[in-house]
């Protein structure tokens, strides 16, 4: 109903009638400046004393952000008391609402997700910019897991009612506080539940496709890149991690600004879709993916304002110049991209330090099949004519039996060397296999 100019919304309406809508959201989207236009009350009648203090909390939570603003004083010791307050008071409206979905079904499950991430939002804060210990990230982390085992063990038989729908979403939240934690080993936990749930003959857990989180694309996004990192820099297994980065890319788009997600994307695609699949990227599809979008013609501004990230420039510039030398098979040029020192420590702190070291045997593969087919495909290929085509690379003949050795040995070649005749004899009939992606 209509009171002045305000719309007057009772917050025990949603639990006895079990349903959310845009207002609801708002009031516990405590990020946000302020809650809107709107009056929140609670009905005097209303019974459930849970509910009643999850009220309470919310309306603490914007008293102490308010209360904040009209505050001169904003320096350190005072922002920290503010957050540690907000914490709390977040924290316990959390449990709370984890106790009352209990008994609750599907209408319920977006906002305590969204209670979810302000919680993890202001951990994130209070570790990074107010450089806090890790204390609350990890009370933040069990509140979350908590959400994430009500959500998985709920063993409703009815598709429409079960909580499972949403457990994509609360696990992405828990990736990102592992993430900040680096717990590696949580992250494994995680997925290995996750896993076991899928292969359930009984009950299987349904794609992120087909949940919840397949109504917000940048869930879907999220839930994909964190799973590509997870086969590629923990468990090295190149081919699932880039499946899972490309279904990430599709839900981008630059249109509508994602380029700093598509960069962060493409850092850990790029070497994974090289070594699993030996495909590289044009140097005008970076271009058009980290390109925003022009704005009206005759205007040099954009229609989406971007800003640059060291991703971006990471990958319009080393990468771009690695998949030309992958392309080529410069051994050489591949190689001064990724002996500095600040991009190695680049790469080691993406996780792809190892993936780029191995990428450097499929360049030099990719010059034997260019001197390979440009010499007319002979079965016998002397030492002498790759040597010829590597002198510029500073590789001799002993370093290049070695490395074709591995090639060999790893299923890149087929064939042997013969090191009495300085030559290697390679297959007939397809002496180079394709790429497997799937491994």
């Amino acid at each position: 109903m209509d009171s002045g100019e305000k719309l007057v919304v009772d917050f025990g309406d949603y639990f006895a009638h079990k349903y959310s809508d845009e207002h609801l959201v708002r009031l516990l989207q405590f990020h946000k400046a302020d809650k809107g236009p709107l009056l929140y009350m609670l009905d005097n009648q209303h019974g459930d004393e849970r509910v009643k203090r999850v009220f309470q909390l919310c309306t603490k939570v914007w008293e102490l952000k308010e209360a904040h603003e009209r505050r001169a004083n904003k320096r350190r010791q005072t922002r920290v008391a503010l957050h540690k307050e907000l914490f709390a008071a977040i924290e316990e409206a959390l449990l709370l609402l984890n106790r009352i979905a209990e008994r609750e079904t599907q209408w319920l499950l977006y906002p305590l997700f969204v209670v979810a991430s302000e919680l993890v939002r202001e951990a994130l804060y209070m570790s990074r910019v107010l450089k806090l210990s890790d204390e609350y990230v990890e009370r933040c982390g069990r509140s979350v897991h908590r959400s994430f085992t009500l959500c998985l063990n709920d063993r409703n038989p009815v598709r429409g009612e079960n909580r499972r729908t949403a457990v994509y979403m609360f696990m992405n939240l828990e990736f990102k506080v592992y993430h900040l934690l680096g717990n590696r080993d949580m992250v494994k936990n995680l997925i290995k539940v996750i896993k076991s749930r899928h292969e359930d003959a009984a009950d299987p857990l349904v794609p992120c496709e087909q949940s919840l989180a397949a109504q917000y694309p940048a869930q879907v996004a999220t839930y994909h890149y964190f799973m590509g990192e997870y086969y590629g820099c923990y468990e090295n297994e190149y081919g699932p991690a880039a499946e899972h980065l490309l279904l990430a890319l599709g839900e981008c788009s630059p249109a509508q600004g994602h380029q700093a997600q598509i960069a962060r994307i493409l850092v850990l695609l790029v070497p994974f879709a090289m070594l699993s699949r030996r495909a590289y990227p044009r140097a005008e599809a970076i271009d058009a993916m980290l390109t925003p979008p022009e704005g009206p013609a005759g205007t040099t501004r954009t229609k989406v304002k971007v800003k640059r990230t060291r991703s971006m420039e990471m990958v319009q510039t080393v990468y771009r110049a690695a998949a030309q030398a992958f392309a080529t098979g410069n051994v050489g040029a591949y190689r001064a991209l990724i002996q500095p020192p600040e991009n190695q420590m680049w790469f080691l702190r993406r996780g792809v330090y190892v993936a780029m070291l191995l990428l450097e045997e499929l360049v030099l593969l990719r010059r034997v099949v260019l001197c390979h087919h440009y010499a007319g495909g002979p079965s016998i290929v002397p030492l002498g004519l790759l040597c010829a085509g590597l002198s510029a690379q500073q590789m001799d003949t002993r370093m290049l039996e070695c490395a074709l050795a591995n090639l060999i040995n790893k299923g890149y070649i087929r064939g042997y060397l013969s090191h009495g005749n300085q030559c290697m004899v390679v297959s007939k009939t397809g002496p180079f296999p394709p790429a497997q992606p799937g491994k």
